[in-house]
């Protein structure tokens, strides 16, 4: 029962790990400056950071242990607090020094929400504080902004994937893909049993 179990989740895992490795190589493209990642995929490095702490997140509450519920709440405040931080930035004109350092700049407005509200799930599933159906909302909110940005580079408009001249970047076709299956990865672990997670965050 419990390989049958562990099994069950091993894809939620594996979308994780391959989110946060994407993360990792983006951001190791930034750092070592490296042509193949700086001139053709354009994923700023705080994006490339919340790949890394969301994708773990997802591979830690998928583990449904007490201590990977702690985690998983850890990694996703780390999160959140990165594009609140981007988003207040964007909002009174001030960018922050990451954004400065780094091209493409500041991540789009569309990216901004769909890893906050990501990040808010896996803190409400760990915790238990929200229903198991809004839970699954919220996943899928992010599943459906990531999709709508897909849809929209696949059909040149540029509004569909946030890009608003003067307000907002548009969303690069490798974060809505990377965020999409972020999505889709965290709608089971909605239901994770919150009063085992819960111990691991006393």
């Amino acid at each position: 029962m419990i390989r049958r179990a562990a099994a069950a989740h091993l894809p939620h895992k594996l979308a994780g790990a391959l989110a946060a490795s994407f993360g990792i190589a983006v951001a190791l493209g930034w750092l070592l400056d490296v042509p193949t990642i700086t001139k053709t995929c354009a994923v700023e490095l705080c994006t490339a950071a919340s790949f890394i702490l969301s994708g773990a997140s997802v591979v830690f509450i998928s583990r449904r242990s007490i201590g990977s519920g702690a985690l998983a709440v850890m990694l996703s405040g780390w999160c959140l607090l990165v594009m609140s931080a981007d988003l207040i930035s964007c909002a009174v004109g001030m960018p922050l020094s990451w954004d400065l350092a780094h091209d493409p700049g500041v991540p789009s407005i569309g990216t901004m929400l769909a890893f906050m509200v990501h990040s808010l799930a896996v803190i409400s599933a760990a915790s238990g504080a929200l229903t198991d159906s809004l839970k699954r909302a919220m996943f899928g909110t992010v599943t459906a902004i990531s999709g709508v940005a897909i849809i929209g580079h696949f059909i040149h408009a540029p509004s569909l994937y946030y890009t608003v001249p003067g307000v907002s970047t548009g969303m690069a076709i490798h974060t809505a893909v990377g965020l999409l299956i972020l999505g889709i990865a965290g709608i089971p672990t909605a239901a994770a049993p919150a009063a085992l997670l819960q111990a691991g965050l006393k």
